[in-house]
This record gives C-alpha cells, structure tokens and sequence, in this order.
C-alpha cells in the first residue's frame, strides 16, 4: 500500500489479518455472547421451523417427510390467501402513514413563505411527537 508522507510516495506495509485479528481480541471476545444468544434465539429456531415445514409434524413428533405437499396445500387455501392479501394491505398502508405524509408534510412547510408561520408549523407538528418520548422517559 502506498501512502503520501509529507509530498513523498512512503510504501507502508500492512499488517496481515491474523495480525489484526489477534490484535484486536478483545473486541471479539465480547461479541460472542452477542452472536450465540442470537444463534441460539433466532437461527437455530427459524431454521428447525423451515426444516419441519417439509415433514408431517403433530406439533410434538416428526412423523413423515412430505416434501412440498404442506406449501401445495397453503398456497391452495384460499383463508390463507385473503390473510396474505390483508396483511400486504395493512403493511403498504403502514409505510403510507409512517413514510409518504411526513415527508409531503415537510415538503409543504418547507414552501411556507414567511419564517414565523414556517417556525410555527413545525412547532406544531414535532411538539405531538416529542411529548409523548418524553412522558414515557420520564
């Protein structure tokens, strides 16, 4: 690697990784708790759940491999499909609320012409958001 030291082309050697790596141990060390609870918790679950969903399973035993029968079986109901349908709604209609009127908001405050309406208007509306992080901090 080449670096430029006061106007001058200075080869700097860089430290190979196992160097780095012991280096800095001690920061590894302490995000092996943090990556074994979330194997623990988060992976290894989500994977026995994926790997069930192949098989026929009571809820307590694994009886017989099914292969792609149970999703067949799940994209054919149509209960299922209407869920999916409304969940998809609600989830677009979240981003809706939380996403597109703030920012068309801030965009009608920000062509608000005189600074004491345009202060106000932002008063009004950060003062219903802040509040309420405040009382629950508190």
């Amino acid at each position: 690697m080449i670096k430029k030291r006061r106007g001058k082309e200075v080869r700097v050697k860089r430290k190979q990784l196992s160097r780095r790596i012991w280096e800095n141990r001690w920061g590894y060390l302490f995000l092996v708790p943090v990556f074994t609870i979330m194997i623990i918790f988060k992976y290894y679950p989500t994977a026995t759940a994926m790997i069930k969903s192949f098989y026929e399973w009571d809820g307590y035993r694994v009886s017989e491999f099914t292969g792609l029968r149970n999703y067949v079986r799940l994209f054919s109901d149509q209960v299922y499909l209407t869920s999916m349908k409304n969940a998809a709604i609600l989830a677009l209609a979240a981003v809706g609320k939380v996403l597109i009127f703030p920012l068309i908001t801030a965009w009608l405050i920000c062509r608000v012409r005189k600074r004491r309406w345009k202060e106000f208007y932002k008063y009004i509306f950060v003062v219903p958001m802040v509040v309420p992080q405040m009382v629950t901090i508190s």
